[in-house]
């Protein structure tokens, strides 16, 4: 119950591509298939996923498109191209990522000792101590009996990451970002995007404005997960409204309750700890 597959998409990757590639190559636990969205990229990425590709045969299967503009859309479609079958846990990643060696072993042998824990990563977040952090988006290792069980697709819509975290706990399963478990990005995270989707993406799920505020003000003070300049653009787009279909458009409101129950939950529960003293 140890098989899985990686995938991920890359545009222009060719400076950091080739550490990624060996970090997930040296795994203690290799996967079984390594799928790539190489994602009409004018420098070297193609080439070099060739080389992998020929050096490591029948492990790589590359997806090439023709695509030159910036829409965030692509990116679940991408994710979407990449499903397979077969294998006990997917596993995502980005171009720009390094693990340690024992890093999918390690998550694998936790989610194996916890049948509920289905979604689960190591951490790359290091400034604030005892943050209740989520599994990060890449290097996050997914039980593919739950995700079948949700269908086996991915919302092809904004927030789609964290749709299918807030989906796990809704239904009763557990989620977990392992904070010993450490890995790098190699580039600065939001550089391409400038985290112009934090916004929309929160409204799409339904996050209570509370904590909304909360996480740009953590930002402010931390500059944790994004840049001042970028936390400040958050809370001018999360009032702008959504449309009421396409990729910019809300999730069921059945699950847009949930996500905001939690985290009014988690607000009662941080006042409760911070500001009353009372264990939780």
């Amino acid at each position: 119950m140890n098989s899985y597959y990686c995938h991920f998409s890359v545009r222009n990757g060719a400076e950091t591509i080739r550490p990624t590639l060996d970090s997930i190559l040296n795994q203690t636990i290799k996967p079984k298939k390594i799928v790539v969205v190489q994602d009409g990229s004018i420098d070297e990425t193609a080439k070099i996923l060739d080389e992998y590709s020929n050096s490591n045969k029948g492990l790589f299967e590359i997806i090439s498109t023709n695509n030159k503009t910036v829409d965030f859309s692509r990116l679940p479609k991408f994710w979407n191209m990449c499903l397979r079958e077969g294998y006990d846990y997917q596993f995502i990643i980005a171009d720009d990522v390094v693990f340690p060696n024992d890093y999918c072993e390690r998550l694998i042998h936790e989610m194996e000792l916890d049948p509920q824990l289905v979604i689960a990563s190591g951490n790359y977040f290091n400034k604030i101590p005892n943050s209740d952090m989520t599994p990060s988006g890449a290097g996050r290792m997914i039980k593919e009996s739950f995700f079948k069980n949700l269908g086996g697709r991915y919302y092809e819509k904004v927030g789609y990451e964290s749709w299918i975290l807030f989906e796990a706990l809704r239904i009763g399963h557990r989620i977990k970002n392992f904070k010993d478990l450490k890995f790098s990005h190699l580039k600065p995270l939001g550089r391409t995007h400038a985290f112009s989707e934090f916004a929309p993406s929160m409204r799409a799920l339904g996050y209570d404005p509370l904590m909304v505020i909360g996480r740009c003000i953590r930002n402010l003070i931390y500059f944790h997960e994004m840049p001042r300049r970028s936390t400040i653009r958050v809370l001018i787009d999360y009032i702008k409204p959504l449309g009421n279909d396409g990729y910019i458009s809300p999730y069921p409101e059945e699950f847009r309750k949930f996500v905001k129950q939690y985290q009014r939950a988690r607000i009662r529960r941080f006042i409760r700890r911070y500001f009353l003293g009372m264990k939780t």
